[in-house]
C-alpha cells in the first residue's frame, strides 16, 4: 500500500476543518458550570450517604431535608421551602412524579450559580445532564 499524496488526505481548506471542530466544543461558561455541577453533584451524594449511614431510619423527603439543612446551614423553615421547590421546579412539570434526590442535587446547583452560565441557551440541560452522571436516579 502507498502513501497518499497529501492533495488527497486535506480535501478541505484549514478554516473549514477547524469550524468542523469547533462544533463539537462547549461554551467556556456551560464547560465551567458542569464542571461545578459534577463537583457540587458528588458532595452532595457524599454527604447524602453519610447522613443515610448515621441515620438509617432517615429516608426519602426527610434525609433531603437533612442533607439540605447541612449543606445551606439554613432553618427547618427555609429547608422546607428549598425541597418545596426543587418539587414545584422538577418533579411537578412537565410531568408529575416523586421527588427524588436528583432534584435537590439540581435544585441547589441552580440556586448557588444563580445568573451565571445559566443563563446561556442549553445550559440548565446541560447542568441536568452533568448531575445525572453523578447522582443515580433511585435516590
Amino acid at each position: 500500500m502507498g502513501s497518499v499524496p497529501s492533495t488527497q488526505r486535506i480535501s478541505q481548506p484549514w478554516p473549514d476543518r477547524l469550524l468542523i471542530l469547533m462544533e463539537g466544543l462547549v461554551p467556556l461558561p456551560v464547560w465551567r458550570e458542569r464542571t461545578y455541577a459534577r463537583r457540587a453533584s458528588r458532595e452532595l451524594l457524599e454527604l447524602y450517604h453519610r447522613l443515610a449511614a448515621e441515620a438509617p431510619g432517615l429516608t426519602g423527603r426527610d434525609l433531603y431535608e437533612r442533607v439540605v439543612a447541612e449543606r445551606t446551614g439554613i432553618d427547618s423553615k427555609g429547608v422546607g421551602v428549598i425541597v418545596q421547590r426543587a418539587e414545584e421546579s422538577f418533579a411537578e412539570w412537565p410531568v408529575e412524579r416523586p421527588l427524588i434526590f436528583r432534584d435537590i442535587v439540581l435544585y441547589l446547583i441552580l440556586q448557588k450559580r444563580g445568573s451565571s452560565a445559566i443563563d446561556i441557551a442549553g445550559a440548565r440541560s446541560a447542568l441536568g445532564g452533568a448531575v445525572a452522571e453523578i447522582v443515580p436516579a433511585e435516590l
